[in-house]
């Protein structure tokens, strides 16, 4: 989780998630997910698509995320 819910950023900043995902024959194995809720709110979770998106990119080790708010 990240926070504070609502912060708003001036600028997309990068966001670096470390994985212990290992790359199969059919692709990644993991999941990035998503919540706009409020704190306190119950958390409605939406996959995130990361292939063909600039503003992901996959490494070996960690998934960085460009964001512009929490």
């Amino acid at each position: 989780m990240c926070g504070p819910h609502g912060l708003k950023f001036q600028k997309p900043v990068e966001l670096r998630l470390p994985h212990c995902a290992s790359m199969t024959p059919d692709g990644w194995s993991f999941a990035l997910k998503s919540s706009d809720s409020s704190s306190g709110d119950p958390k409605s979770w939406q996959n995130k698509s990361l292939p063909g998106d600039p503003n992901y990119l996959v490494g070996a080790n960690c998934v960085s995320v460009l964001i512009d708010h929490f």
